[in-house]
Formats: C-alpha cells, sequence, structure tokens
C-alpha cells in the first residue's frame, strides 16, 4: 500500500507544499523486528521483509504520524494495548546493514509519549534506508471479542 503522510505544519518543520516528500519504505511485524538479515547484507541486497508499507511523507514526519499511518492499513495494530516499537535499518561504515531501535509508542495513550515527537530527521533517517516496525501487544482480547478500534 502506499499511502500520504499529511500533518499540520508548525513553525519550524518542513514546507509540506514547497518540498517534494520522499518515499519511505516501513516492513511491518507483529510480536518483532525482522531480524537484520532478511534485509541483506548491504542497501544493494534484492532481500528484503515481506511485508511492505510505502508512505511519501517528509523529514518532518513524526513516529506518532507514521504509527497513525499504520494503524489505517494494518487494522489489528489499532487495539488499545498495542505498542510499536521502531527501528531504523541503515548501512554500517563496511556498508553491511545494521538495525537501530529508535522508539517506542503505544497505539492510544491519552498521555504524550517522549518518543511520539522525535522526526526522522531527528534520528538522523537518510533517503535509502529501511523503517523497521515490530507491534507488540496486539493478541485478541481474552474473551474472544475484538476490542473497539480507533
Amino acid at each position: 500500500k502506499t499511502l500520504v503522510a499529511n500533518d499540520t505544519m508548525d513553525q519550524g518543520r518542513v514546507d509540506r507544499e514547497a518540498t517534494c516528500p520522499l518515499l519511505l519504505r516501513i516492513f511491518v511485524r507483529l510480536g518483532e523486528h525482522n531480524p537484520v538479515a532478511e534485509y541483506g547484507k548491504s542497501p544493494t541486497s534484492e532481500t528484503l521483509p515481506s511485508d511492505e508499507m510505502q508512505v511519501y511523507t517528509w523529514q518532518d514526519a513524526t513516529l506518532r504520524e507514521i504509527a497513525d499511518l499504520i494503524k489505517l492499513a494494518r487494522p489489528e495494530s489499532r487495539r488499545p494495548r498495542c505498542e510499536f516499537s521502531f527501528a531504523i535499518v541503515y548501512p554500517d561504515r563496511q556498508g553491511h546493514n545494521v538495525l537501530k531501535e529508535v522508539g517506542r509508542i503505544r497505539a492510544r495513550d491519552s498521555r504524550s509519549q517522549p518518543a511520539e515527537a522525535k522526526t526522522l530527521q531527528s534520528l538522523r533517517f537518510q533517503t535509502g534506508d529501511y523503517l523497521d516496525v515490530a507491534i507488540f501487544g496486539c493478541e485478541p482480547h481474552p474473551d474472544g471479542q475484538p476490542d473497539a478500534a480507533v
């Protein structure tokens, strides 16, 4: 799926009408992060995990904004107990892919969480890097009833 992030502009943010968005390739997995080996040895490898989302967004996109887009595409991630763990997959100095966890946020929480406001730019995300998202706590209700969606 391809989605477009569309957040309100604040002072110091990218002018989203004048700036071209980047293609953010997100790989989502329930229960754990994708093993770094699934990304191949280097960024030029043709090997990638199977469950990919493509999102057009800007460097000032926050982890909350990205989580909300994932919730649109992945209904199971809308459950109140779900938690998103974000990691960036990028090449190290030797050219080998590494996975670095950069933040965790809950799907629904009325309290502000520090990681929510982290932007791709503040995380030093670069075009060509991947975003790996593990979703935890999305198990069905013990009584078999579905949780209310967001």
